[in-house]
């Protein structure tokens, strides 16, 4: 198999080119080519600091001044920042308290003992029923009352 070697047909400048077109365009420097540097540079938002946060320090370290002038380099220490967020916030103590709802089921438990006497004890089948319906609605009421979850919701919290 014979191969053939690959033509390349491409002509470069020579000198003269290059040279004549150098002698057409000179390069300029002067004021026009840097204003239309400028020109074709996209418009951009600068942010602004106030004068509150360009007091304060961007990072970990900050400059700061001793007594008597000098500037020293001091460490901000983030994590020391969250530490005492969490200590100040230990130190907030509420009191819960769940009396009044004890005090409430405790009554509650109390009717309920002296209707089942009062229905054992009576003697009239109709006021047996009436008291029946009173038995069943304080069960119910006691039921609904004597969970955790009114206990939570009916908390009275004191600091």
């Amino acid at each position: 198999m014979y191969m053939q070697p690959i033509q390349n047909n491409t002509t470069y400048p020579t000198t003269q080119d290059i040279n004549e077109v150098q002698k057409q365009k000179p390069v300029d420097n002067t004021d026009d080519n840097t204003t239309q540097k400028q020109q074709n540079k996209p418009i951009q938002d600068e942010y602004i600091p106030a004068d509150k946060e360009a007091k304060q320090a961007t990072g970990l370290y900050k400059v700061e001044y001793s007594e008597n002038g000098t500037p020293k380099i001091s460490f901000d220490n983030p994590r020391k920042k969250v530490a005492d967020n969490k200590e100040a916030k230990q130190e907030e103590k509420c009191t819960g308290n769940t009396d009044k709802v004890e005090r409430e089921i405790r009554k509650l438990k109390e009717e309920k003992k002296q209707l089942e006497q009062k229905i054992h004890s009576a003697s009239d089948p109709q006021k047996a029923k009436d008291l029946e319906k009173q038995l069943a609605k304080i069960e119910q009421e006691l039921q609904l009352k004597d969970t955790d979850t009114y206990r939570r919701q009916h908390t009275v919290f004191s600091n």
